[in-house]
């Protein structure tokens, strides 16, 4: 009995995964109908969409699908949103979404970390570049990933092209932006940002 019981489980689940399969598909197929003329919405609706899936339990048996809306989402950054305010908007979408994913494999993870990372360096604009740059480090150390070196790594980008920006006082928010997450890090006692990176970097504010 038990194992006709457990047979009827499996079958459920098998049916329940495989209509959850094609509502995801069919949401795939309106959405891409509506991008040309909404691009901004749809992106957000294909994060929605990724952020539905990895609340599900059994997430990362839907990993490949979660993958296509994500990409999606890229796609739509790339070719279909223009404006740069708008670029920048939609790529802090992406790096708050991709850093609370977990429904993802390893390989997969970074492929999208190191594509949403490069979008940083693409915008027009070096201020928003740095912003980009300073907000994307999170991604290195999400709760799929530790990686503080590269954190590290990303920060330096940041405050390499922060000083490009310094010729005009009002760009200075960027640095204290920088400082912000050197504090963030170091509070919470990430042993890859010591004392010495935030005084060096509170140093090189004083001398901007």
């Amino acid at each position: 009995a038990n194992q006709e019981e457990n047979k009827e489980i499996e079958v459920e689940e098998t049916n329940v995964e495989a209509s959850q399969i094609k509502i995801y598909k069919v949401i795939h197929e309106l959405v891409a109908l509506l991008t040309p003329h909404y691009p901004e919405m749809v992106l957000r609706i294909n994060l929605q969409v990724v952020q539905a899936i990895n609340n599900l339990t059994g997430a990362t048996d839907l990993e490949d699908l979660a993958y296509d809306f994500y990409s999606q989402a890229c796609i739509i950054f790339e070719e279909e949103i223009t404006e740069q305010e708008h670029k920048s908007r939609a790529l802090n979408l992406l790096v708050s979404t991709l850093f609370n994913l977990t429904c993802f494999g390893t390989e997969n993870f970074s492929t999208l970390v190191s594509n949403t990372v490069a979008y940083s360096s693409k915008l027009l604009k070096k201020n928003a570049q740095c912003d980009a740059l300073t907000t994307s480090a999170h991604l290195f150390y999400s709760p799929f990933r530790k990686d503080g070196n590269q954190v590290m790594t990303q920060l330096r980008k940041a405050l390499k092209t922060s000083e490009i920006c310094m010729t005009k006082p009002e760009n200075l928010y960027l640095l204290v932006n920088i400082l912000n997450k050197y504090v963030y890090y170091f509070y919470m006692e990430y042993d890859f940002m010591t004392a010495q990176d935030i005084n060096d970097l509170i140093s090189f504010i004083k001398e901007t």
